[in-house]
């Protein structure tokens, strides 16, 4: 993974990845996954952005344990 990849939180991941940052769902690439709790989400979207990833961190609350990310694209929204 690099800068040509963005990785986030959130509490519903599908939502992030389809509706706000416009990922192709068919044709993009993207992944997500569920963490153990909030504070591993943070944890793992923090290595992430250590390891070159784009995105922001903080933001959600308790309920944020989706880890997802996607390759950055012309027509995706970071």
């Amino acid at each position: 993974m690099n800068s040509r990849w963005y990785v986030g939180i959130a509490n519903d991941a599908e939502k992030r990845l389809f509706t706000d940052h416009c990922v192709d769902k068919d044709n993009g690439l993207w992944a997500w996954g569920l963490a153990t709790n909030h504070l591993e989400a943070r944890h793992i979207e923090a290595l992430y952005h250590k390891a070159g990833c784009k995105g922001g961190p903080g933001g959600g609350d308790e309920t944020t344990v989706f880890v997802y990310a996607y390759l950055i694209t012309q027509s995706t929204a970071e």
